[in-house]
């Protein structure tokens, strides 16, 4: 009975709420109300995000949250478009806002079970801290008082947002507590579960605990046995991978006395910034990345793609299966050989290299080149660190120095994936080395068979077999496939069935899409059709 009453009024699946809004499903349920991805059907079928609360008083809880947010205009948080008040006798009421495609940090980490690299941990954390400090300096300080992963979403461009407003309020100063307590014990602050008044400091608190918990990979519990002392004010217990000026961070943070916490969220960002953006970033940013390699035992699974002749699209699927691998959770590094003439700079949309964007100079290493900003975009669910090549820098090497340089950038820049595109110079002696610490292969055939060389398909039949004996992936992939004639004829030319076969794309949307600045899964029609023909070859990379 009691679970009857509380869906009784609730949109259900193929309503159409309000008479506009047609329920798709249930996106997310907690304490605070129900959320359905739901279709505008007056706007051409517009995705947008259902929030509906049924009041248990005679007050409207979403309508403070809708006052709070409807005024609001920041890049890291909801935007509401429309308002449905206190409905009677059903007592519910409705935000509208819209839809973020992606998941929450909670469900990430239930699903990864995984560390999150200090570098991600800090650019995520720098878009939270910049949601709450516009929060803290509106004219009336707004505190979220409930920041969580289940209460932050991440889109497929790694942009943040910071939703359910549900126990924000306007701080008033001077008052000794808030009228019941508050918060989600692991993340709310000392004060908050102790009934004390909650201020800017409590959502800082918070955002250290977030980040611990990315950190660590595991959802935060009760937080004085899980990061202190049995007292709660011992010293902070962080991940092997975390320390110096990061650890300080975190420390103060984290501190159970308000008053030796940061003392604002301006505070907070001018800290990260430095942390992420000092004249020594790149030396911090290596530091951190080896500190994190050395940490775990773990072996990021290596793959190589190679042509099997001139243009059968390595460099094309190399990115191609960097985004979709980064889309399922998984952490990538792709690299564009450093032999091969520079193609990547200037073919990658910035808004895929956004932060990550390395390039090789002189002397070895990489270095991070200025930001050039960062646009919406669903080509992956957290960015890949993308490896680029300036060839000119490289033509005076010897082989050997050009490999052992290299390779040391993928040791100091690794993620559970290295990809590499070798593309056609897979035969080069320098090659040798890279393909064989590989832990699958990946060779790339297009229908041009008049390209195909005797002497390269008897090396790839040596490397098959060698392969397969020492128990590492060997896969085809036949790109720009068509039902012309001599189809069949052409796939059983290779030597094993194809893990993937790719259709041909259309050269239009191609090159409308790369002089535009985006990518192929930028494109709806293209993104379907790539992830749908690439998902067995997906599947076995991940196995």
């Amino acid at each position: 009975m009691a679970e009857e009453t509380e869906t009784r009024g609730m949109p259900q699946i193929g309503d159409v709420f309000a008479g506009r809004y047609l329920i798709e499903k249930v996106a997310g349920q907690g304490g605070m109300g129900t959320v359905y991805a739901a279709r505008d059907t007056k706007l051409a079928g517009r995705r947008v995000a259902l929030k509906v609360t049924r009041s248990k008083g005679g007050d409207s809880s979403d309508s403070s949250e809708a006052a709070t947010l409807m005024r609001l205009d920041h890049p890291n948080l909801p935007r509401i478009t429309d308002y449905y008040p206190l409905d009677m006798p059903h007592r519910i009421e409705a935000l509208v806002m819209e839809y973020i495609e992606g998941s929450t940090l909670a469900e990430w980490l239930v699903e990864t079970r995984k560390p999150m690299t200090n570098l991600n941990v800090l650019r995520i954390g720098l878009q939270l801290c910049s949601a709450l400090l516009y929060l803290h300096e509106q004219p009336r300080p707004i505190i979220h008082r409930d920041l969580k992963p289940s209460n932050i979403m991440i889109d497929s461009s790694g942009t943040v947002k910071l939703i359910d407003f549900g126990i924000s309020r306007i701080y008033k100063e001077g008052k000794q507590g808030d009228t019941m307590l508050l918060g989600t014990s692991g993340y709310a602050a000392p004060e908050m579960l102790r009934g004390l008044q909650s201020d800017a400091r409590s959502d800082i608190y918070s955002l250290g605990a977030v980040m611990l918990s990315l950190l660590t990979g595991t959802p935060t519990s009760d937080e004085r046995g899980v990061r202190y002392g049995d007292n709660g004010r011992g010293k902070l217990r962080l991940p092997a991978a975390v320390r110096g000026s990061f650890a300080a961070l975190l420390e103060r943070l984290l501190h159970w006395n308000p008053e030796s916490r940061f003392q604002s969220m301006r505070e907070v960002e001018t800290s990260m910034r430095t942390l992420l953006g000092e004249d020594k970033v790149q030396r911090e940013q290596t530091r951190m990345e080896r500190i994190e390699n050395e940490a775990t035992n773990d072996s990021p699974v290596r793959v190589v793609l190679l042509s099997l002749s001139g243009g059968a699209g390595a460099t094309l699927l190399t990115i191609t299966l960097a985004v979709l691998l980064a889309r399922r959770g998984r952490t990538v590094t792709a690299a564009e050989y450093a032999g091969l003439p520079p193609v990547w700079c200037e073919l990658l949309p910035a808004a895929m290299k956004g932060e990550s964007e390395l390039y090789w100079k002189k002397g070895g290493g990489a270095k991070e080149l200025n930001n050039r900003g960062r646009v919406k975009s669903k080509s992956a669910a957290a960015p890949v660190r993308w490896l680029l090549t300036d060839h000119e820098l490289y033509a005076n090497n010897e082989a050997d120095d050009k490999w052992s340089r290299f390779e040391l950038e993928l040791r100091l820049n690794r993620g559970e994936f290295e990809l590499v595109d070798l593309s056609g110079d897979w035969d080069a002696p320098e090659s040798v080395p890279l393909i064989r610490k590989a832990d699958h292969i990946i060779v790339i055939a297009d229908p041009d068979v008049y390209k195909w060389q005797p002497a390269r398909l008897e090396r790839l039949k040596r490397l098959r077999g060698e392969s397969l004996q020492q128990g590492r992936g060997f896969h085809y992939v036949a790109n720009k496939h068509t039902n012309f004639g001599y189809a069949r004829y052409w796939l059983s030319m290779l030597t094993d069935a194809p893990s993937a076969i790719v259709p041909l794309l259309s050269q239009e949307k191609l090159w409308s899409l790369i002089w535009s600045g985006k990518w192929l899964t930028d494109h709806n029609q293209l993104d379907q059709m790539l992830s749908n023909a690439l998902q067995p070859l997906l599947d076995k990379l991940m196995e």
